[in-house]
């Protein structure tokens, strides 16, 4: 497990520095390329350069499940040390179990107990009787619900289903204390048939370093997600991500609905057995008021977003993406 918990925190990073390396070399090189060389060595050129993106991101370890459906690629991969399972979806992530202890229920990764969304549950979990994802990944989350609690996962893609229900592949949703279900869809569209005022937590997992489904992240979409909250509810947004500032975009538009927001970028190396498993990860919590976040913000690494973003806020008829991207100005 030791092993396992450096080998995937080493891809997380290496994967992203690798990858940033790889493509401005690729870029500097197309361009030389192009600008020196004759037509068939510029096909040439292309052609390994596409070979090598092709090949970033892939991790060791024996491939137990790969498939392409509509929204990309996805593999299962089991790592170096036999036993930890690990979904990937094209060169990002989603999430790892340790599949060898029998009936266990241990989020590991971004959703770790020790890590920031789990310290939302740890403070305010006994609240949550009705919990709405969006995303469903491995289904690592479910494992927070406790028995009599109801986690409703929202998946737009059917293959992410069946690697989180096929057991050989990942045992969270099984193995969860609570009641759990799973819709595929839209999650903006079946959120708006979920009844009004009836979710203690909402938490918007269905985000990558590929691609941001803008829609989810709007004024109007944190409208529709605010009038299916109770009074003291709550949303988490999990935003990490390799090339853009999300948090500065939320913040904007958290803002703008005047609304209240703590921010956790957890990315420190974390020591010891309690920590094992646990990876970087980017969360942030909104809620109608203070109230609301402050036994959450009392947590050692979450803040309060006060405002004064960078960024615009985003709605259905305006987003600028180059506005949010990392290397136009946000803190990493």
């Amino acid at each position: 497990m030791v092993y396992g918990t450096f080998w995937l925190a080493g891809a997380l990073v290496g994967t992203s520095l690798r990858n940033g390396a790889m493509v401005i070399l690729i870029v500097i090189g197309a361009f030389w390329a192009f600008a020196k060389r004759s037509a068939p060595f510029n096909v040439l050129i292309l052609g390994i350069a596409f070979l090598i993106l092709g090949g970033l991101g892939g991790l060791p370890g024996n491939i137990l499940f790969a498939d392409r459906s509509f929204f990309g690629v996805m593999k299962v991969i089991d790592g170096p040390e036999p036993g930890n399972h690990v979904l990937q979806h094209g060169t990002t992530l989603h999430g790892h179990q340790d599949v060898r202890v029998e009936g266990a229920c241990q989020p590991l990764s971004y959703f770790h107990r020790n890590g920031p969304i789990g310290q939302v549950f740890d403070r305010l979990g006994s609240r949550f009787g009705s919990t709405t994802v969006i995303g469903l990944g491995t289904g690592a989350l479910a494992c927070y619900a406790k028995e009599g609690q109801r986690i409703d996962f929202f998946e737009i893609d059917s293959m992410v289903e069946r690697i989180a229900r096929d057991p050989l592949l990942f045992t969270y949703l099984q193995n969860s204390p609570g009641v759990t279900s799973v819709t595929i869809g839209d999650g903006r569209k079946l959120m708006a048939e979920v009844p009004s005022a009836s979710q203690d937590l909402i938490i918007v997992d269905a985000f990558s370093s590929d691609s941001v489904p803008v829609h989810l992240v709007t004024r109007e979409a944190l409208r529709l997600y605010v009038s299916r909250l109770v009074p003291d509810g709550a949303i988490a947004f999990h935003i990490s991500n390799r090339y853009l500032d999300l948090e500065s975009v939320l913040s904007a538009t958290v803002a703008s609905e005047g609304l209240s927001a703590i921010a956790n970028r957890d990315t420190a190396i974390h020591q010891g057995e309690a920590n094992l498993g646990r990876s970087p990860s980017h969360w942030l919590l909104v809620a109608k008021g203070h109230a609301e976040l402050g036994q959450v913000q009392a947590k050692i690494g979450w803040r309060w977003l006060e405002g004064g973003s960078r960024t615009s806020p985003w709605t259905d008829d305006y987003s600028n993406i180059l506005e949010a991207l990392l290397f136009s100005g946000a803190k990493r």
